[in-house]
C-alpha cells in the first residue's frame, strides 16, 4: 500500500532482520512488561532492549514523515513488540491521537518481521480519515468492526514498514490463517510532538544518549 505521507506510506528495509531479536524480547521479558490483550500479546519498552531496534525509528522515511506530518519538534514516544494471536476478533477502528488545534500530533509505524497478508491480521486504514471534521456515529462509539468504504489493507513481505499518520482511522484485522500466531509483528507507536504530556516511558540512562538521535526540529 502506498499513499500520501499525510495518510500512510510503505517502505522496504532491505537487509533489516529482527526475528531473532524479537524472539529474545518476547521470551525474556519481565512478566510486568507483558500484556495479554483481547487479540494480541504485547511487550512494552522495546527501545531499552537493544541497539538492534534503533534502525526502526531512525529509518529516514520515518523521520521524513515526522517532519512533514508533525511539522514541529518531535521525539520518540514508545516502542512495543506485538504478536497477533489466531482466531480472535479484529480491533475496532480507532485513531491513536486526534488532531488538535496545532495539527497532527503523532506518526506511527509498523515493521513486519513476518509477512502480513489479508488473512493473517494486516492493519486496515481509511485513507483521508485524518481530515474528517465530523466522525460518523458508529465510529464515535468505538465499536465498529465491519468493512468501511474505501478502506485499504496494509499487506507486505517481511522487512516492510508502514508509516502512518496517527490521526488516520485504522485497526488490525482478524488473524484467520492456519498459523498458531502471527509472530514477529513489531508495532511502534510512535514518534510524536515534543511535548512532555505525550511521553509516558522513562528511558534507561545507558540508552539516553543514542535516543537523542530521534529528537528533531526538522
Amino acid at each position: 500500500m502506498r499513499g500520501k505521507l499525510q495518510d500512510c506510506t510503505h517502505t522496504i528495509m532491505d537487509g533489516f532482520e529482527l526475528s531473532a531479536a524479537y524472539d529474545a524480547v518476547m521470551g525474556n521479558a519481565d512478566p510486568n512488561d507483558v500484556k495479554f490483550g483481547s487479540s494480541t500479546t504485547r511487550v512494552r519498552d522495546v527501545v531499552n532492549r537493544g541497539r538492534v531496534f534503533d534502525g526502526l525509528y531512525l529509518h529516514p522515511p520515518v523521520l521524513k514523515a515526522c517532519c512533514r506530518i508533525i511539522n514541529e519538534p518531535f521525539r520518540l514516544s514508545t516502542i512495543h513488540a506485538r504478536t497477533l494471536r489466531p482466531g480472535l476478533p479484529a480491533q475496532n477502528l480507532h485513531v491513536d491521537f486526534e488532531r488538535d488545534a496545532h495539527g497532527w500530533t503523532m506518526v506511527g509505524f509498523i515493521f513486519m518481521v513476518d509477512e502480513l497478508r489479508n488473512d493473517n491480521g494486516a492493519t486496515r486504514f481509511v485513507p483521508g480519515s485524518q481530515l474528517w471534521s465530523v466522525v460518523s456515529p458508529e465510529l464515535a462509539l468505538g465499536e465498529f468492526k465491519a468493512n468501511y468504504p474505501g478502506q485499504v489493507l496494509a499487506c507486505g513481505p517481511a522487512g516492510s514498514m508502514i508509516v502512518f499518520n496517527g490521526s488516520v482511522w485504522h485497526e488490525h484485522t482478524m488473524n484467520r490463517s492456519s498459523s498458531l500466531d502471527v509472530r514477529y509483528r513489531v508495532r511502534i507507536s510512535g514518534v510524536a510532538r515534543d511535548q512532555g504530556k505525550i511521553f509516558r516511558r522513562v528511558w534507561f540512562p545507558k540508552h539516553s544518549r543514542r535516543l537523542l538521535h530521534c529528537r528533531s526540529t526538522c
